[in-house]
């Protein structure tokens, strides 16, 4: 569902429940000037969004490339987007990787109904953990994903947190 367009792209409201999730989702679309064989999911870093600072620069740069990206809005704790809050999460309620997934996933289709063929997951900090984190579940083989791109990538805390222990599941 398209809710506004402008220079900075189309504002998109996503439901991550179509691919097993809770929540319904910001995103921002932006078509790429070229073929749209290539799109790319991007995803921010902690205390970001999807028209962050290092976010924007980069789906901007990307689109004037030719490609086609999407940015979403990143899930957090519910306590708030505090490094330990995720640190609790993972060791109680579990919400934060699993619904990433789901947007992920929800995020690939998204693309794929744009007329996207392949897709590139490019996270920064959080969202590279994300990214790496969905890739490194059995279930995310069956996810087309092309490449993934992980800038500051974080290896501290506990998986999935810890890229280190999804990177090589990868």
């Amino acid at each position: 569902m398209q809710t506004q367009t402008g220079s900075v792209g189309t504002e998109l409201k996503l439901n991550s429940k179509v691919a097993g999730g809770h929540d319904e989702f910001k995103g921002i679309w932006l078509e790429g000037g070229g073929s749209r064989r290539v799109g790319i999911v991007l995803l921010h870093g902690r205390n970001g969004h999807p028209d962050g600072a290092v976010v924007s620069g980069l789906r901007r740069s990307l689109n004037t490339l030719g490609y086609s990206t999407l940015s979403i809005q990143n899930p957090i704790p519910r306590k708030g987007d505090e490094f330990p809050f995720y640190v609790e999460d993972i060791k109680g309620e579990q919400y934060v990787f699993p619904e990433a997934y789901a947007r992920i996933k929800t995020a690939i289709g998204a693309l794929h109904e744009r007329g996207v063929k392949e897709v590139v997951l490019l996270g920064f900090s959080m969202g590279a953990r994300m990214h790496s984190a969905f890739l490194a579940q059995d279930e995310a083989t069956q996810a087309p994903v092309r490449a993934l791109i992980a800038i500051s990538n974080g290896v501290n805390g506990i998986p999935p947190l810890n890229a280190a222990s999804s990177l090589g599941k990868v």
